[in-house]
């Protein structure tokens, strides 16, 4: 038997005449309920399906289906067969119906309680049940008659269940929506509501429900289309008819089954629009599974997997592009800024230490540029705040403002970002605005150095602002523009790149660095080449030889490109102000996720130590995070190649040549072993924060095996943010709302899944939700 089943409606319907029995008139046109019935069992007549209703006399077996406890009709002899067994039924032998039946060239049909498939109701059914009432229970309880004991009337049980439960009572238009929609599934058509009649007093009295297909479609008023979809409207008649009483009861006045269009076939019912629903539990679904990142084309597949294929999926997938375009409506331009000042108003509730500013343009009034910061990303620019990389080439939303976040690197060497803004345009006037507004957030804190790409506008404004901040330019974005600019002598020489980076990160000396550039000038005939001569005039803020402030080793490409990577895959194109800054939230949140992971990992597990008892090794791991340790360690590792050459010595101060044994590339160390200090000349700890191959090797030749404390920087510890502020002692263990229903809707499922075992076990189950799901409608009604 098919889930919805057609005997609410036809109980409805039939119970209002005083037969007891009664029949269907056959289809205009073939149907999905009639047209393969085999021709030689139908009489004379041309009835296609027969309907049976009423108490114990044409009852034929739905009592024993529908009772827990059936009393003697489910015993031997009451109710006997030929052979002695019970039928059922409230006598013995064949029953009026039977012979009705019979007569009519049908084969005989079971009770309909007792119905398996869907063939069983392809000739009618038996809604009989004993001691059945003609009317719903309703009508007696508002007469004060109590009827409790006695059975509801006939067809007494909801679409879709397997077991009888107590009679359909349709309470409102939705009701009776749901119980004829049920009633199409089963036959193959879909549904919608129609006409609606009031008395005077605003009453409801009279609903329509209509097959989709009656009626014809309307003419536009204003215009004629072109291209018009196809159309379904057939003039079907096919409907069902309330009345409704001043007492609110629903009575069934007129039931048309007979459609004048072809049926859909079960494997396509679920294409129809009424039977098509996106239920609250999957529209949360969606928007979590949106709020991660996933692309609308992903979402729907996602659930055909979820569901056990397309067919079961409960609605389509334009229903479900529908529903986050929809969505998407709350973002409308007309109510962008309002909704960016409620959302920003949010934030400082849940973070009182959340900052932004706005500079509104003074002639119209408009926002111009913007920017904000959580509590944490402060907090992080306190802790990390020494080395910063500033952006504004990634446009991404649909006003074009660029958008500039401002990033730095953990104790991890892990991305963080401390802010981000929406400029109107690049201007000296608009950085100022932005860096004296970031400077305010940060509590007055200059970045050591401050890495960007090549702007002039920019670099002015840094002047301004950070006149003792270190100008770097992004090496990604010189590469990027090495590509576009001198793409002629990459497409010719692919080895050019190569060189040109070997020129970027030449340390040796000034001397060698400008070496190198004229030899790759001469050797490509790049001497005239604009962009390289002015390239080369920036020298000092890119080379790695004049590198001369605290960079966090910030100076790879790597984290640029990283992040752009990052917003290209998080971020569409034409995002609204507040969505931006959603998704920008949801950036930094997995940023921090990462941290967490980090922080887990370098303080509860321990690095394997190639040299397990040398002490330094063991200091360094003990006091750097993971990820340091790794770096420290291959620089402990790569000063045994090289050669260390005593070139003078003064008291207790010591200056080496530190060179590698394969070519030419020497430091230059000097050592006060009084004092412990040391410096080389390639400045690795003033620029990154740990001690080079050069230093390492002069510690080994002067048997220095203990890391010196003064050497091992905070920044890069386990422990670097435990100055700046305490971590959570505890979760809140106050759930919201939200996170309880995700912790049910999980447990549920796993109950679910240990169910699967025995498809019995899942009836009890689904059996138990649905009791649930009733009470819980009950209530709400």
């Amino acid at each position: 038997m098919a889930k919805a089943l057609p005997w609410p409606l036809m109980a409805a319907a039939f119970m209002a005449l005083s037969a007891a029995a009664s029949v269907s008139a056959p289809a205009a046109v073939p149907s999905a309920a009639t047209d393969d019935a085999p021709a030689a069992n139908r009489s004379r007549g041309c009835y296609a399906r027969f309907f049976s209703f009423g108490d114990s006399l044409i009852d034929t077996g739905n009592f024993i289906h529908y009772s827990t406890a059936p009393g003697p009709v489910a015993r031997w002899p009451y109710g006997e067969t030929f052979f002695h067994r019970p039928t059922g039924r409230w006598s013995d032998g064949r029953l009026i119906v039977d012979f009705i039946v019979e007569r009519l060239g049908f084969p005989n049909w079971p009770p309909y309680l007792a119905g398996k498939t869907k063939e069983d109701l392809r000739y009618g059914a038996n809604f009989a049940v004993a001691s059945a009432t003609a009317l719903n229970q309703l009508l007696f309880k508002k007469k004060h008659l109590d009827v409790s004991s006695i059975t509801p009337y006939s067809a007494c049980r909801s679409a879709g269940s397997r077991r009888c439960s107590p009679s359909w009572d349709p309470r409102n238009t939705d009701d009776a929506y749901d119980m004829y929609n049920s009633y199409a599934k089963s036959v193959g058509f879909s549904i919608r509501k129609s006409t609606t009649r009031y008395r005077a007093d605003k009453t409801l009295y009279q609903k329509h429900i209509v097959c989709s297909n009656q009626g014809q479609r309307g003419q536009h008023s204003s215009h004629e289309t072109l291209n018009e979809n196809a159309t379904t409207r057939a003039w079907c008649h096919a409907r069902v008819q309330f009345s409704i009483s001043r007492e609110g009861i629903w009575t069934v006045q007129k039931v048309v089954l007979d459609h004048n269009h072809y049926l859909v076939s079960p494997n396509k019912v679920h294409k129809l629009r009424s039977h098509r629903h996106i239920i609250e539990a999957d529209k949360q679904l969606i928007a979590q599974i949106r709020e991660a990142g996933i692309q609308p084309a992903q979402v729907y597949e996602f659930f055909k997997q979820w569901y056990g294929g397309a067919e079961n999926v409960p609605f389509s997938r334009m229903d479900c592009n529908n529903l986050i375009g929809r969505e998407r409506k709350k973002y409308l331009p007309a109510n962008d800024v309002q909704t960016l000042l409620e959302y920003l108003k949010n934030k400082q509730l849940e973070d009182p230490t959340f900052f932004y500013a706005i500079q509104v343009d003074e002639d119209d009034g408009r926002i111009s540029n913007f920017f904000w910061a959580d509590g944490q990303a402060i907090m992080d620019y306190a802790c990390f705040g020494d080395a910063v990389s500033f952006d504004t080439t990634f446009q991404t939303n649909k006003f074009e403002m660029p958008f500039a976040p401002i990033i730095g690197t953990n104790h991890h060497k892990q991305t963080i970002i401390f802010g981000a803004a929406l400029l109107y345009n690049e201007t000296i006037e608009s950085f100022v605005w932005l860096f004296n507004t970031f400077l305010t957030a940060m509590s007055g804190k200059h970045p050591s150095t401050i890495f960007t790409d090549q702007c002039a506008a920019m670099s002015a404004a840094i002047k301004i602002v950070f006149p003792n901040t270190r100008h770097r330019l992004c090496l990604w974005h010189i590469y990027q523009n090495a590509a576009k600019h001198l793409s002629h002598v990459i497409n010719e020489h692919p080895e050019f790149l190569a060189e040109f980076k070997k020129c970027v990160y030449e340390e040796r000396s000034v001397y060698c660095f400008n070496e190198l550039c004229h030899e790759l000038l001469i050797k490509y005939n790049l001497e005239e080449n604009l962009w390289l001569n002015n390239l080369y005039g920036l020298r000092t803020h890119w080379a790695a030889v004049f590198r001369d402030s605290f960079t966090a080793d910030m100076t790879s490409t790597q984290r640029s490109e990283g992040m752009n990577n990052v917003f290209k895959k998080r971020f569409r194109r034409k995002l609204c102000l507040s969505e931006l800054i959603e998704e920008c939230e949801k950036c930094a949140t997995d940023l921090r996720e990462n941290e967490l992971d980090a922080d887990y990992k370098s303080r509860y597990t321990n690095p394997i130590i190639h040299i397990p008892h040398l002490a330094m090794l063991k200091t360094a791991a003990k006091s750097y995070t993971r990820k340091l340790y790794s770096d420290f360690e291959k620089e402990f590792g790569e000063q045994f190649s090289f050669t260390c050459q005593l070139l003078q010595s003064e008291g207790t101060v010591r200056t080496y040549k530190v060179m590698p044994t394969r070519f030419q590339d020497e430091a230059i160390v000097v050592f006060n072993l009084e004092e412990m200090t040391i410096t080389c000349s390639c400045r690795k700890y003033e620029c990154i924060g740990i001690l080079c191959r050069h230093t390492l090797r002069v510690f080994n030749i002067n048997d220095v095996f203990i890391l010196p404390t003064q050497y091992i920087l905070n920044r890069w510890t386990k422990y670097a943010k435990r100055e700046f502020y305490c971590e959570k002692a505890q979760m809140n263990t106050n759930e919201t709302s939200k996170t309880q229903a995700a912790r049910i809707s999980r447990k549920a499922t796993s109950i679910a899944l240990k169910c699967s075992v025995s498809k019995e076990i899942l009836d009890d189950l689904e059996r138990a939700i649905d009791k649930k799901a009733t009470q819980l409608h009950a209530q709400a009604i």
